[in-house]
């Protein structure tokens, strides 16, 4: 580090300016950055299932519904309100973003023929429009139940209209969820500028969820960034007291913070919502690393009147504990590359890009810019006089931090691995009210499908199908079922029979009769030749866990059917919530990976196994406290949560790292003092330096809390507890193990001779 600081300073303004070209550069593409918070990124957790989930949708094909638009009258909806509905929804089918729409006013429902007609075995689809010139709109919809819950509300003064999104013609745009979002708000204008006289138009649909997903995440995002450069602001000052103390850091981490979001943009990387947490990880640690060198320029400076000379040392003594730390906070993201998700392996790909960024940018702008600032010889060092650490009374320390750790442990029995889709937004926001107010009045939006296969027009195992339906609708977070059989129950009329109760012959007619429909055969339901099906139940926001309970229920009556009939859980919404929770649980198993991988390495770094164990615990116990208030405050532990644990393992780990890096330094410089010596020196050069960067880091992680993205204020209460556990640990905890495990130690120096007993004279 020595010798490459002295290269650098003899070739830093080429350097200077490659670095300022390059900064320029990433600064123009962040507008451009694509934040996809959309659950694109983990559908691709299981291949298999998800060409399974594909060739489902081509054998029962539907045409796409992007956006609901629901429209709200004073009162009951009646024929006039119908052909208002209409007209609307004709207009809003002009839009060159609409394929085409459906609607109560369009939509059409079989009614059988008087009694001796010689057509009443045919089906004769009518619009809900013709049949409200004779009776009233609710006792048609009361007659046909697949207009309920879907098409009208449950006080029926609502209607739905579905707008089936047209193909994209801009195929070549660089990010898709740009041109989506603005296909969004060009129908969300033009619906709110011509709903009818007197109504309430609603919109929502998952478009509009990731939209307020991304704005929030946006504001949220840049609000924390600007509340932490004014923590920043105030802090590094007075910390340093110097101007340099406060420019150099800063513009340290911001220039590594650019190229990390540059090289995302030129690569055509997305920012997926596991990767949110990575400009923060980037921030951490080079903010550290800058503070640590600057902490030891300062005192070299003070020490040598040299400024050539403190930059020098600078980099020797604290270089290589900064390409330690990002070495190993680089090792432990690459542990995930076992993981069996994508977005998973993405992430540590990235994370790992943007650790090795942030170093760079630590070990070449920290000596090229000091070497440009002019320093006037000082007395003393600049740096604010915290007070020095001192470590003492080990049994009470130990038995601190054991009851911490149990109690920690304790909190972790607490843990609930689940995620909703609503839970990061405040209910204020106008998605989330829409989407609960279309809970409360038509039901969910959410999709459990289930796949049936096998001889599907035969009565037993329409009667089966129904059953099914029935138990499982019943289930808490169901709203309703759409399938098949209510088709069967459409073409004869909807009796106002219970399930199962339809003699054969009533239901080989109903099965016939949906043969006969044409144009109005249910595609999306039953194919053809009635081999294959589909039973789509509706949920409520019932979350992860409620939602793949729901899946083992349906998995548990299908044992019940038929042997040739075959039923399975299937879909892009259960891969989703599946492949959520893989990410969870595959990221916090990977920490054990990640943490044998870095003590490992400290192992060898160090050429001692006995210091790579005693660094374990000051490195796993921020965590496990970290995990342990996630239990007790009652924090769900989901994707926005467990990146967390990835910065915080890096923290921990960085101010090992430090502590270790100094004490060896101090016994190789000092062979003839004691372990207590060099522990003591250790903490009044390193110890200060690492109270500075906990005190910068914690009192930033308050900039997280008034953000309205839930994960957000959870991140800061989160990472404020592993931030002064780390730094805690490692003041108190871990001078104590290495001066009571290691064996390294001169035992001579340790303990002096005691002097020998005098005899006693004789009597």
């Amino acid at each position: 580090m020595k010798r490459f600081a002295t290269i650098l300073i003899a070739v830093r303004i080429p350097v200077l300016l490659l670095f300022i070209v390059l900064t320029a550069a990433s600064v123009w593409t962040l507008p451009h950055i694509d934040l996809d918070l959309s659950i694109v990124p983990l559908l691709k957790a299981d291949e298999t299932n998800l060409q399974e989930a594909r060739d489902f949708s081509r054998a029962l094909p539907q045409t796409p519904v992007e956006i609901i638009i629901t429209v709200q009258w004073p009162q009951a909806i009646g024929t006039a309100q119908l052909i208002e509905l209409g007209r609307f929804g004709e207009r809003i089918s002009q839009l060159p973003e609409v394929r085409s729409v459906t609607s109560l006013a369009t939509v059409q429902v079989i009614e059988a023929a008087g009694p001796g007609s010689l057509l009443q075995l045919l089906p004769r689809p009518k619009s809900l429009l013709q049949l409200s010139a004779d009776e009233p709109v609710s006792a048609i919809v009361d007659r046909h139940p697949l207009l309920q819950h879907r098409l009208i509300s449950k006080d029926r003064r609502s209607a739905v209209i579905l707008v089936h999104r047209a193909p994209r013609r801009d195929a070549q745009a660089k990010s898709m969820s740009t041109s989506r979002y603005a296909r969004l708000e060009a129908i969300e204008t033009f619906a709110e500028s011509n709903k009818p006289a007197g109504t309430t138009v609603r919109l929502l649909g998952p478009p509009l969820i990731e939209r307020a997903m991304r704005r929030t995440m946006i504001h949220d995002m840049i609000q924390c960034v600007a509340l932490e450069l004014l923590f920043f602001l105030i802090l590094l000052p007075i910390l340093f007291r110097t101007l340099r103390g406060l420019v150099i850091p800063l513009l340290v981490i911001t220039t590594a913070l650019a190229l990390h979001l540059g090289l995302t943009y030129f690569l055509g990387w997305s920012i997926s919502i596991i990767e949110t947490a990575i400009p923060g990880l980037i921030i951490i640690i080079a903010l550290c690393d800058a503070i640590h060198m600057m902490h030891r320029y300062e005192n070299a400076l003070a020490e040598h009147q040299d400024r050539r000379r403190a930059i020098l040392e600078m980099m020797e003594k604290v270089g290589l504990a900064c390409f330690y730390t990002s070495l190993t906070t680089a090792l432990g993201f690459l542990s995930l590359l076992i993981a069996p998700h994508p977005a998973v392996r993405d992430f540590a790909y990235s994370a790992s890009i943007g650790i090795g960024i942030a170093f760079i940018c630590v070990v070449t702008l920290m000596p090229l810019l000091l070497s440009l600032w002019p320093a006037k010889p000082q007395a003393h060092s600049r740096t604010v006089k915290l007070p020095l650490p001192m470590y003492g009374r080990p049994m009470l320390t130990g038995i601190l931090f054991l009851v911490l750790a149990l109690a920690a442990a304790l909190g972790t029995q607490r843990i609930v691995i689940d995620s909703r889709w609503l839970e990061e937004l405040p209910d204020s926001t106008p998605a989330v009210q829409n989407l609960h107010w279309y809970e409360a009045n038509f039901g969910g939006i959410l999709r459990l499908d289930v796949q049936i296969v096998g001889d599907l027009n035969s009565p037993k195992v329409l009667r089966l199908c129904e059953a099914l339906q029935q138990r499982v609708a019943s289930e808490q977070g169901v709203s309703h079922v759409e399938s098949y059989t209510q088709w069967a129950r459409e073409m004869l009329g909807n009796p106002k029979t219970p399930a199962g109760t339809l003699d054969d012959q009533q239901l080989k007619r109903g099965l016939a009769l949906i043969k006969l429909t044409g144009n109005m055969f249910p595609n999306h339901l039953i194919t053809r030749n009635f081999d294959r099906g589909r039973i789509r139940f509706f949920t409520t926001d019932v979350g992860t866990n409620r939602f793949l309970e729901l899946k083992s229920i349906i998995e548990s009556h299908a044992q019940t059917l038929e042997p040739d009939l075959k039923a399975s859980v299937i879909g892009f919404d259960l891969i989703a919530h599946q492949s959520s929770r893989l990410v969870v649980t595959t990221m916090m198993r990977s920490f054990m990976l990640s943490v044998l991988v870095i003590t490992v390495f400290i192992m060898l770094a160090y050429r001692s196994i006995k210091l790579g164990l005693i660094a374990l615990v000051p490195n796993v116990l921020p965590i496990l406290i970290g995990l342990g208030l996630t239990g007790w405050l009652g924090i769900d532990l989901r994707i926005g949560i467990v990146m967390i644990y990835c910065v915080g393992i890096g923290l921990a780990v960085d101010d090992s790292i430090h502590v270790l890096t100094r004490y060896s330094q101090e016994r190789h410089d000092h062979p003839d003092q004691s372990v207590g010596q060099h522990l003591t020196q250790t903490m009044r050069s390193t110890g200060s330096a690492l109270v500075i960067t906990s005190v910068v880091l914690g009192i930033g992680t308050l900039s997280y809390l008034p953000s309205s993205f839930k994960s957000l204020r959870d991140v800061g209460i989160l990472l404020t507890a592993i931030v002064t556990t780390a730094l805690l640990a490692d003041l108190y905890l871990l001078p104590h193990l290495i001066e009571r495990f290691y064996a390294k130690k001169p035992a001579e120096a340790e303990k002096p001779e005691k002097p020998e007993k005098p005899e006693k004279p004789e009597q």
